[in-house]
């Protein structure tokens, strides 16, 4: 908000979705149409798997159905390539704010080749895969404008909270 003034400005009339800004590491799985291939990805990188060795990222994208679910999208996209974001979160994840004892992936997005899926329809495809929306990032408000939402807040300060994962104050 405070780096693109003008986008921000852009959305005070929009219909918006607001979710909780987790504090946590970027996580995403993606299937390549090119190769035929699920990755599982930090930020900027690909994990690759190591004989003897599951990467904690590669084990909760398994444990959580994320890649089953991946797998899933690729059948009604056939020959595009789909990802799925969210953020890790957990023991030694920046400061674990959120006190977990153990991992968790929370999603936020799908993006299937350049296209974003609409709120709706990615919660729609959530709730309808993993039977709830438990694994996706808490959503504090949907479809409302923003201007009304704010009621005279900044951005800023409109994104201080509790969180809705435990009683600490949010990252966003």
């Amino acid at each position: 908000a405070d780096r693109y003034v003008e986008v921000a400005q852009v959305l005070m009339p929009q219909m918006v979705e607001i979710t909780e800004k987790l504090e946590g590491q970027n996580f995403s799985v993606t299937y390549s149409a090119l190769d035929d291939k699920i990755y599982v990805n930090q930020r900027n990188f690909s994990i690759q798997p190591i004989s003897g060795y599951v990467h904690e990222f590669w084990k909760m994208a398994d444990e959580k159905g994320i890649i089953e679910f991946v797998e899933s999208l690729k059948l009604s996209y056939p020959g595009k390539n789909i990802t799925v974001y969210g953020e890790f979160i957990g023991p030694r994840i920046q400061s674990n704010i959120y006190k977990l004892k153990g991992f968790e992936v929370k999603l936020f997005d799908i993006k299937v080749n350049h296209e974003w899926f609409t709120p709706d329809i990615r919660q729609s495809i959530i709730e309808k895969h993993f039977g709830n929306m438990d694994i996706h990032v808490p959503i504090l408000a949907m479809n409302v404008i923003l201007e009304q939402w704010l009621n005279g807040k900044s951005l800023v300060e409109a994104s201080h909270g509790i969180s809705q994962l435990c009683k600490t104050n949010r990252e966003g």
